[in-house]
């Protein structure tokens, strides 16, 4: 990632696209100011028609749903993960992918594509309880763990030299989701994405195959290090200079300043 630097980009203004149902209701307004910023997108995004509409500048893929064995997946999850490294090969743009180092060997095998350079991030793979180790950890240039691809992508993004930074698409509300099976107990959330939106949110307990749902208490302690870490790079940005806020037509973060798209 140190070898971009403010020299390479030809526009201060970047939009982390992520990948809420409330983005479609601002999709047409991404594609009118096109021209004005640059694009990060996330996860499935390229299955949306938008993606050849949007040639987004960046992906960010940290989920291991991208580089696990694909038939140790769920059906409804290896067919996403399949059709995006289908559309990727497509992609006839420059564009950079942003994946972290354990998918090193899986990535070259699934992308045969020279308008994609691909980068290799290194994400801690714990959580740090205390807040101020955090924080620290932050401003020594540690990449935050993958709790959330949109902290990450923001992460990357205040490296990369942006210093207006906008997210979109960020709804962050599946807790109000959360469900309970009576009988088994077994946990998941019903989830809905922009690019899926006439259909019906699927249930989604585990993304690999015979695993029951995490227990609520897990759950709920990865919410909450999600919404803690959207408030640490929320400041992280804030001491480098840069203006981030939160322009999703809906959204939970309460930690980044709202504003316009």
């Amino acid at each position: 990632i140190n070898k971009y630097n403010k020299s390479n980009i030809d526009s201060d203004s970047l939009m982390v696209l992520g990948t809420g149902p409330s983005l479609s209701k601002t999709m047409t307004k991404l594609t009118q100011c096109s021209n004005k910023y640059k694009f990060m997108a996330v996860n499935n995004f390229p299955l949306s028609e938008h993606f050849f509409i949007i040639r987004p500048s960046y992906l960010c893929l940290i989920d291991s749903m991208y580089w696990v064995n694909i038939n140790k997946l769920e059906l409804s999850v290896s067919k996403k993960v399949g059709n995006v490294f289908k559309k990727l090969n497509d992609v006839d743009w420059e564009m950079t992918l942003f994946v972290p180092v354990e998918a090193k060997n899986i990535l070259f095998k699934r992308i045969k594509n020279r308008n994609i350079t691909v980068e290799f991030i290194r994400c801690p793979r714990y959580d740090f309880d205390s807040v101020t180790v955090a924080a620290w950890s932050l401003s020594l240039g540690v990449l935050p763990p993958r709790v959330n691809v949109v902290i990450t992508a923001i992460y990357l993004s205040v490296i990369l030299g942006y210093k207006n930074i906008k997210v979109v698409g960020v709804d962050m509300n599946r807790i109000k989701n959360l469900e309970v099976d009576q009988e088994s107990n077994s946990t998941g959330f019903r989830i809905d994405y922009f690019y899926n939106d006439k259909e019906k949110p699927f249930y989604f307990q585990h993304k690999l195959k015979g695993r029951q749902g995490l227990p609520v208490h897990i759950r709920l302690m990865r919410e909450s290090s999600t919404f803690k870490w959207f408030a640490l790079v929320n400041s992280y940005s804030k001491n480098r200079g840069v203006n981030l806020c939160n322009a999703s037509e809906y959204s939970f973060i309460d930690s980044i300043d709202r504003c316009e798209l």
